[in-house]
């Protein structure tokens, strides 16, 4: 069989029940000339990816977002850089210069980067911002609900947008000084974990900063615990644009039958806040890597991403959607792999045993 055989093969199994479509993955994993079960993980993956889109499609075509917006939970001692270093490093991307600009162009995956609130008056890249930056919630709600219903209808309209583009994988990143401490109040607001068992050290934080984030987390949630009684809420509350994106951005790819791509800690904070909200959102979320964030496990555990689902510890946790576009590099090339090896049949001629 020629190469282009196969995967014509493999993309006329169209949409079909569940049931009839993973048999037909099973069955197309099962005939490549690879050894049963070396490929464990990726087949995992493999498989997801079919059942997110219905169907096995010929490749995959995907799109990387970045999520930028400033915090007013800068205003407390514990940050450790200023936050106009958000407007800068979201242009440093927008113009080719950073890590994930980088990874993106050698990748030739297209890069949106996407401003919902960063504290300028002019947009940087897509201009989606309801308010320059957040509130400090350790004094009142971080966004008002009008602000939060702009970012998150949106963020949902841009995923509506790139399925009608063609892209069918879309990763996430974000940029927003701050943010390592909205989303360890999200969390904890989500879980009830107390603090110290989702603040991390975020971008090198010393022990006593570190004391002090804990403190700002805790303020936040005994402030505004009458007031989040639903995830919506916790977001509005305690999160922040970037997060309010993120969670619309995800239930709208499972409404689109999109599969997407997490990153660290603040994309994982999204994914389980969007869990609480549809718990069907996990069918289409793959996760990336393992932060350092001290958060991270508790995230992926309450989003239901069992720890044999992350590819990558690299103890990463630069943010922007570094591993996020690693991850999708490398499904890439699994996805290729198992569409077109060829098949045992091709290399027995006879009955095999």
């Amino acid at each position: 069989m020629k190469e282009t055989d196969q995967t014509t093969t493999a993309s006329t199994i169209q949409q079909k029940t569940p049931d009839a479509l993973h048999a037909d993955i099973e069955a197309l994993l099962s005939s490549r000339c690879t050894i049963p079960g070396s490929l464990p993980q990726w087949e995992r993956a493999f498989t997801k990816l079919c059942m997110a889109w219905g169907r096995i499609e010929d490749s995959i075509n995907p799109v990387h977002i970045v999520y930028s917006a400033d915090n007013g939970i800068t205003e407390e001692p514990h940050i450790q850089y200023p936050q106009s270093i958000t407007y800068h490093h979201t242009v440093n991307m927008l113009h080719g210069g950073a890590t994930i600009s980088a990874f993106c162009r050698f990748n030739t995956i297209p890069l949106i980067i996407a401003d919902v609130g960063i504290n300028q008056p002019e947009p940087v890249g897509l201009n989606l911002k309801a308010a320059t930056g957040t509130k400090n919630f350790t004094k009142e709600p971080s966004m008002s609900k009008e602000e939060y219903t702009h970012v998150w209808n949106k963020a949902a309209q841009l995923i509506t947008h790139q399925k009608e583009a063609g892209y069918n994988l879309i990763s996430f990143g974000e940029m927003g000084i701050g943010n390592t401490t909205t989303s360890a109040a999200v969390l904890s607001a989500l879980t009830g974990l107390p603090p110290e068992e989702t603040v991390g050290y975020g971008s090198g934080a010393s022990e006593e900063t570190y004391r002090i984030k804990r403190d700002v987390v805790r303020r936040g949630l005994a402030l505004h615990h009458d007031a989040m009684t639903s995830p919506q809420d916790i977001l509005r509350c305690v999160g922040g644009f970037d997060l309010v994106a993120l969670t619309s951005s995800m239930l709208a790819c499972m409404e689109q039958q999109l599969p997407f791509v997490i990153d660290g800690f603040i994309t994982a904070v999204a994914l389980a806040t969007a869990y609480a909200i549809d718990p069907k959102v996990a069918d289409y979320a793959l996760p990336s890597h393992q932060s350092r964030e001290t958060g991270m496990t508790a995230a992926l555990a309450f989003a239901h991403q069992p720890p044999e689902s992350v590819m990558l510890h690299a103890s990463m946790a630069l943010g922007e959607g570094s591993g996020a576009v690693l991850m999708v590099q490398l499904l890439k090339t699994i996805y290729y792999a198992f569409t077109h090896i060829i098949s045992l049949k091709d290399i027995f001629k006879e009955t095999l045993p």
